[in-house]
């Protein structure tokens, strides 16, 4: 545990330098930054972590592509390169599909581990309000988006949807389990979300710093959550012993 602490602090530090040393001449800094930290940690989780999970390995595996892939291709030295071989386009809906299939490992890791039954039992209501909102949030994304090419829209409505479906379960697995594990989960998807909405905003919106930080920080934030979990056990549901496991 403390090494992984130790590990995030210094990443940190490295990543708002080498933040600072970039933005001077490369109004993108941001961004190169967040995509380079991924395939660093995913090396360090599968070097230095003993504890893993197949569907979690298959998540970080995704997101360390898909990071490489991005950083790639908002490089100033490859980019030049890249574009001569591989369409933006079609790099989008590489990245997009492989966070997708990370995402949808993880919502598999937390289905196998959870009682349908018994979440059906005893929170309705919770179920009934994420449901509800997650509905209107699709209704949202489809009646905003312009679907000038129907490729695009379905590969971002499947990412958006496996992202919103995570998001729900890591909760419902959070008042499931009710513990440290199930939490950090948790905060692992809910910075997701949060790194999500900061990635559109810096790269359509705005670049200033404050929003470059924050993401940078909220990126190493949710694999910080999800690899400090990887390392602890469930605390046994008194509430719910005929259920009593591990995940």
């Amino acid at each position: 545990m403390k090494s992984i602490s130790l590990f995030f602090i210094g990443l940190f530090i490295l990543s708002v330098v080498l933040y600072f040393m970039l933005v001077s001449f490369d109004v993108r800094a941001g961004m190169k930054v967040v995509y380079l930290t991924a395939p660093v940690i995913g090396f360090f989780y599968f070097l230095f972590l003993k504890k893993k999970s197949l569907y979690f390995n298959i998540f970080m595996i995704c997101c360390m592509v898909a990071n490489f892939l991005s950083y790639w291709d908002y490089s100033v030295i490859f980019g030049i390169y890249l574009r001569s071989f591989i369409v933006e386009r079609h790099n989008y809906l590489i990245t997009n599909s492989l966070l997708a299939v990370g995402y949808i490992s993880l919502i598999y890791l937390i289905s196998s581990k959870i009682s349908f039954k018994l979440i059906w039992k005893n929170f309705k209501l919770p179920l009934f309000v994420l449901t509800a909102l997650g509905t209107y949030i699709i209704y949202v994304f489809v009646n905003s988006v312009r679907i000038a090419d129907f490729t695009m829209f379905l590969f971002d409505l499947i990412y958006n949807l496996s992202l919103l479906i995570l998001f729900t379960l890591a909760l419902i697995n959070f008042l499931y389990w009710n513990d440290k594990k199930s939490f950090y989960f948790f905060l692992g998807c809910l910075l997701i979300v949060f790194q999500d909405v900061l990635g559109i905003v810096y790269a359509y919106l705005s670049r200033e710093m404050i929003y470059a930080l924050i993401w940078i920080s909220f990126s190493l934030g949710s694999y910080y959550f999800f690899l400090m979990q990887t390392n602890m056990k469930s605390k046994k549901r008194s509430a719910y012993p005929e259920e009593e496991e591990e995940y």
